[in-house]
């Protein structure tokens, strides 16, 4: 989608709990009673991604962290934010979520290009938090100028077409033809193109009765 940027949570590792809320101590307790192989610190958490100038907001599905599966856990969820402002970060952070107190923050990042795969270290006051394996790039690429000068590939993949192509054969001028010659000539019909040699076979004739009378002349006088 054009405008926005593709957001890949790969992997987790290494999370801290998350900031303290009133009864964390009881809900441990509670919850390590319930022995689903989940760690009674990492339960009930999102990554949320983003953009300070934007109140939208992406949640990947809430997830538990197993006990002694906290080196790394795999995610590969996908989410889409609003491409954010020229110099504007999108912030990408990990939240425990309460039922009836306010979400409690493990760590977050800040990205400000989107260069592809990358692994941040989450923080909390400074404090070291996590780490978070992600790939952000961009929605859909820009779509380029018509009027653009083409690219050095452009311009190479050109040339090859170009001389992929066969080559055409020559075409023969064609003699130039005026109006008036070609409406003279059907006004004088097929008489015109016979005529020269109707004149040369008069004109064959009459030399050979002329020479026939001369021989003529010449037996009758010896």
């Amino acid at each position: 989608m054009a405008g926005t940027w593709r957001v890949n949570i790969e992997s987790l590792s290494n999370l801290q709990r998350a900031s303290w809320r009133p009864g964390d101590g009881m809900r441990k307790v509670k919850h390590s009673l319930i022995s689903d192989g989940a760690d009674a610190d990492l339960r009930n958490l999102v990554v949320e991604v983003s953009v300070l100038s934007s109140k939208k907001v992406a949640r990947t599905r809430a997830f538990h962290v197993p006990e002694n599966g906290n080196e790394n856990l795999v995610l590969n969820e996908v989410l889409f934010i609003p491409e954010p402002r020229h110099g504007e970060g999108v912030v990408v952070s990990i939240i425990k979520l309460h039922k009836h107190q306010s979400d409690a923050l493990v760590g977050e990042a800040v990205v400000y290009h989107p260069t592809g795969h990358q692994t941040l270290d989450l923080t909390r006051k400074a404090t070291f938090a996590g780490q978070i394996s992600l790939s952000m790039t961009s929605g859909l690429p820009s779509r380029p100028d018509a009027h653009s000068a083409p690219s050095p590939s452009q311009q190479q993949q050109q040339q090859k077409q170009q001389q992929q192509q066969p080559a055409l054969p020559p075409t023969l001028p064609l003699a130039p033809t005026s109006a008036d010659s070609l409406h003279a000539k059907y006004k004088a019909g097929p008489a015109t193109t016979r005529a020269p040699a109707a004149s040369a076979t008069g004109s064959s004739f009459n030399n050979c009765l002329s020479f026939l009378q001369r021989a003529a002349t010449i037996c009758s006088s010896s």
